[in-house]
């Protein structure tokens, strides 16, 4: 039986620190959760309780150039909607099983690809390196098909498929350790699969790298805006299907064309998995108003600071969530203003996040209106705690290390 923190009851605490094996997309990819995975890496090579971390990440895939990870190794290995370098990733992760304590997946139906047959692979190493090794393995879901609309996120599924979903999900469920982090993507879970699910809170983790590229004075506080400053407006994200990117500069541009004291910034690239909003973006980017509306592409890392800071509220358009949102993370994490058009799961994390966000109707450009000029009004000088996130963002990694048996941390150590 487990014990309360998911290990078997019984065991003896290990006597040193653990050697974990990380799978999940890395950075610099931060599409398909690799953010999450690189401030999971970050944090858990940080551990007093882990004494190495090995990523079997994406092709391509480097430990942040900006820190120092002495502790840290990562084989770019796998690469999307490619099978054969699935089972190159699981050849690789059994083979080291002699030199690893425990795994740690980072993952979704959907992380591994467009394709099914690279997604139905995917779902199954965790149980495959379960079985293999004999090494405790923790997958860390952040979404399942019981709780998402799949439509409404891009996807077109036959009910076939859902159920061949629903079977992976739950092959993975009852040979590992699962967890996800929200409270009720956890409960449709459990239900769903009849299967344990744990909560484990993933707050500001995604914001781990970003967090620590802001070498000078991290707890400084920048100066108050003026009242009489352009709002900065920002919509970061990795476009698709899932969210209304097209929707909410339509219903910014006429406020912006008739005078609104405001600026719009577009952050982000397309969807890995919807290679259309590539030209989407670009006949965006043409089409806007070059003095209202500017569009950057992808935000590296190490300017995450600079580009949420430099930014006065960010406004979340979502059709549909799956699961908690990594934008929303990096957002709270940076301190400004969150409008969000209102979903159940962006309300249930920020409450996790512990923000003030505003919800707006989808598609309400009047309330969308009202809520930026209020996040205006709102703006304060802004606390840069970056211990503080950090601290936070460490429970989450702490909890994962407590389910895979991990060693009290050492008396003085960071939690």
């Amino acid at each position: 039986m487990p014990g309360p923190n998911g290990a078997p009851s019984g065991t003896a605490p290990r006597a040193r620190p653990l050697r974990i094996g990380l799978f999940g997309a890395f950075h610099p990819m931060s599409d398909r959760a690799g953010g999450s995975s690189t401030g999971m890496a970050v944090l858990f090579e940080g551990s007093a309780r882990v004494a190495h971390v090995t990523v079997f990440g994406t092709a391509g895939s480097t430990a942040p150039e900006h820190l120092a990870l002495p502790h840290l190794t990562v084989l770019p290995i796998w690469s999307p909607d490619r099978p054969r370098t699935l089972l190159k990733a699981l050849r690789a992760m059994t083979r080291r099983a002699g030199e690893l304590d425990g795994y740690v997946f980072n993952i979704y139906p959907t992380s591994f690809g467009r394709f099914p047959p690279a997604n139905g692979l995917g779902m199954l190493l965790p149980v495959f390196v379960a079985k293999l090794t004999r090494r405790p393995v923790v997958v860390f879901m952040h979404n399942f098909v019981e709780s998402q609309d799949l439509t409404r996120l891009g996807y077109e599924v036959s009910p076939l498929a859902v159920r061949a979903a629903m079977w992976l999900e739950a092959r993975v469920a009852r040979s590992t350790i699962v967890v996800t982090g929200l409270p009720s993507v956890a409960e449709a879970a459990r239900t769903a699969l009849r299967a344990p699910v744990r909560l484990v809170p993933f707050r500001f983790v995604d914001s781990v790298a970003g967090l620590l590229a802001e070498v000078p004075h991290p707890t400084s506080a920048s100066g108050p805006p003026s009242a009489e400053d352009p709002l900065k407006i920002l919509l970061f994200g990795s476009w698709g299907p899932q969210k209304d990117l097209e929707g909410a500069l339509a219903l910014l541009r006429p406020w912006i064309e008739g005078g609104a004291n405001a600026t719009v910034t577009v952050a982000g690239a397309a969807n890995p998995n919807f290679p259309p909003y590539i030209a989407l973006l670009e006949r965006l980017a043409r089409e806007l108003p070059k003095d209202g509306f500017r569009f950057i592409g992808r935000v590296e890392d190490t300017r995450l600071a600079e580009v949420f800071r430099g930014h006065d509220v960010l406004l979340l358009p979502y059709h549909a969530t799956g699961g908690y949102s990594g934008v929303m993370n990096l957002g709270a994490a940076f301190g400004i203003q969150v409008v969000a058009y209102d979903h159940a799961q962006l309300r249930e994390f920020a409450g996790q996040l512990g923000i003030d966000a505003q919800f707006v109707p989808p598609n309400d450009g009047e309330a969308v209106r009202r809520a930026l000029l209020e996040a205006g009004r709102r703006r304060t000088r802004r606390s840069r705690d970056t211990e503080g996130r950090l601290a936070i963002a460490r429970a989450g990694t702490e909890a994962i290390l407590d389910l895979l048996g991990a060693p009290p941390a050492p008396a003085g150590a960071v939690p």
